[in-house]
């Protein structure tokens, strides 16, 4: 499954991870024009690699792990954000105001490729407010609030749009729209 998490910071540096760690192939996609863009993306690095290598250290995973889990997630700065046409499943982690998900939904919807499915991590916006902001709604499948975004663990809300299917009551994600449902098991 290959996947994006749209925004390098904090959010969208723990859905790298988590994914990575499930064993998918994770495009990490900064759509901020910067400067500093070397600098950001080695930071990011950096931190995901040290939280890996803590979780080794404390035996959750076994160390030769953590360059096996790095090696899956591939960060792209703003000029190379068509990476996104390749993702199945494209989730947005931007700050939360309604102005950066409009921006971010709009390149999103602009990129990726007509049967992605659109993922928010908003924990304060309602998906009914997120529907206007995407131009293929029926792709916008939920908007997911991770409680913690450490690879290690598997809490998390889903908040389907009318569109969605049901979860299906084991530990993974159904993420589901009219076109297909995608299941992910982390």
């Amino acid at each position: 499954m290959r996947i994006a998490a749209v925004g390098a910071g904090r959010m969208g540096r723990g859905i790298a991870l988590a994914f990575a760690y499930a064993g998918h192939d994770v495009a990490l996609v900064d759509l901020k024009v910067r400067n500093n863009w070397n600098e950001l993306r080695a930071e990011a690095m950096a931190e995901m690699q040290a939280s890996l290598a803590m979780l080794a250290e404390l035996g959750a995973m076994p160390a030769d792990a953590v360059a096996r889990v790095m090696a899956r997630i591939k960060p792209y700065a703003h000029g190379e954000a068509s990476v996104l046409r390749d993702a199945e499943i494209v989730f947005e982690a931007v700050p939360e105001t309604l102005e950066a998900k409009r921006d971010a939904f709009a390149r999103i919807c602009e990129l990726a490729a007509p049967e992605a499915v659109l993922a928010s991590t908003t924990s304060t916006i309602l998906v009914t407010d997120l529907v206007p902001l995407v131009t293929r709604s029926e792709t916008l499948a939920a908007t997911f609030e991770f409680f913690n975004t450490s690879s290690s663990t598997k809490i998390g809300q889903s908040t389907r749009s009318a569109s969605a299917s049901a979860s299906d009551g084991r530990e993974s994600m159904l993420i589901g729209c009219p076109s297909r449902s995608i299941q992910i098991t982390a």
